[in-house]
């Protein structure tokens, strides 16, 4: 889980990633990952990016 921003992957893909993104709490807000074809990480889009309530969950699977 992270706040809205860059995302650093814990270990480097080598080939390919995939993401997936959700936000999970009392108000709705859409989350979205913004592609940057990096294999070492992503820039995570929560709602307007305001304040750190603006978290989403995520996972990247790759090779």
């Amino acid at each position: 889980m992270n706040i809205h921003g860059w995302v650093t992957f814990p270990i480097p893909f080598t080939k390919l990633r995939r993401l997936v993104t959700n936000h999970q709490g009392q108000v709705f807000m859409d989350s979205k990952a913004q592609e940057s074809n990096t294999l070492s990480g992503f820039t995570l889009d929560v709602r307007d990016n305001k304040d750190s309530s603006e978290d989403a969950q995520w996972i990247a699977i790759g090779a």
